[in-house]
């Protein structure tokens, strides 16, 4: 399929526009100063981040501001605990209001077909939104490497976490039920006001590793310059439709925190035409690793390169 060439401008010329009603979240530079010390850890902040879940939908971090806590629970399609995760969330669904909490898995699993994640979810009777982290920013953001870690964070923006660690304490090498539900406990503690009893507890040795890529070597003369000549410059050049020109290395590595998030909250490339629904011969997206290789890059300080 072909999109005719000026209705295709027209779509880049409008994507923000219809990618939400709510005024554009600050850029969340205290969020990337932490996440710049390693993994984030409870008191850090989580940046914001937009997802497509496994029904199609778009879900964003910082669009709902009335939610007081929300629950990210990273899980995997075909993962051997998936009845015992669904049962855990509709207990904790059940416990709290869906308009106090908001409670998303989320699954960076390298090539996780929508299809797979959405039949996994009708078998386990389990209705919790999955959001796709296919270029696996999300994960990379909050330094998760394993299945079931969960993060309960405060109110937006911007995201405190108020507690990380295991979902419970249900042993992950075997199918038994949880005795302690750390997630629930924490969830309960912020919405009366208060620090969780255990703000960070250690993932078990033996949880299962995300199918996650082995993170990149990366600089900008190899690894980056290609994709933006490919995916960028024909609308960031002088006379296109793009706001600055990406001619230069400089033009990107003094807006790397702003290329970043854009990323994050997949501003850029704006391309929003669903692969699940056809393939089109003019498109203009980035693929999912073309994303992760610029996000590395801007994450890692824009390292130039020979």
């Amino acid at each position: 399929m072909r999109l005719p060439q000026p209705f295709l401008y027209a779509l880049l010329a409008s994507a923000p526009v219809f990618a939400s009603p709510h005024a554009m979240a600050p850029l969340d530079t205290r969020a990337f100063a932490t996440a710049a010390s390693g993994a984030l850890v409870p008191g850090g902040i989580v940046p914001n981040f937009r997802l497509t879940d496994h029904r199609g939908v778009t879900r964003e971090l910082y669009y709902d501001t009335t939610a007081k806590a929300t629950v990210l629970v990273f899980t995997s399609a075909g993962s051997a605990r998936a009845v015992q995760t669904a049962a855990a969330l509709r207990a904790l669904r059940a416990r709290f209001s869906a308009s106090d909490v908001i409670i998303w898995q989320i699954d960076s699993g390298a090539g996780t077909l929508r299809a797979a994640v959405a039949a996994e979810q009708t078998l386990t009777n389990n209705d919790t939104p999955v959001l796709l982290d296919d270029a696996q920013l999300v994960a990379t953001e909050l330094g998760v490497t394993r299945e079931l870690e969960t993060f309960v964070i405060g109110a937006v923006p911007f995201s405190f976490i108020a507690y990380r660690g295991p979902l419970d304490n249900a042993d992950p090498a075997s199918l038994a039920a949880p005795t302690d539900n750390f997630a629930a406990e924490a969830v309960a503690a912020v919405l009366a006001g208060r620090t969780p009893a255990q703000p960070g507890v250690p993932m078990s040795a033996v949880a299962p590793f995300l199918d996650l890529l082995p993170a990149p070597s990366i600089n900008y003369a190899t690894d980056v310059a290609p994709v933006v000549l490919r995916r960028c410059v024909s609308c960031h050049s002088p006379g296109n439709i793009a706001p600055h020109s990406y001619a230069k290395f400089d033009d990107l590595a003094t807006r790397a925190s702003s290329v970043r998030a854009s990323l994050l909250q997949k501003r850029m490339s704006p391309w929003h035409a669903d692969p699940q629904f056809g393939a089109f011969a003019n498109e203009l997206g980035a693929t999912p690793a073309e994303i992760a290789t610029v996000h590395a890059w801007a994450r890692a300080g824009a390292p130039r390169g020979t």
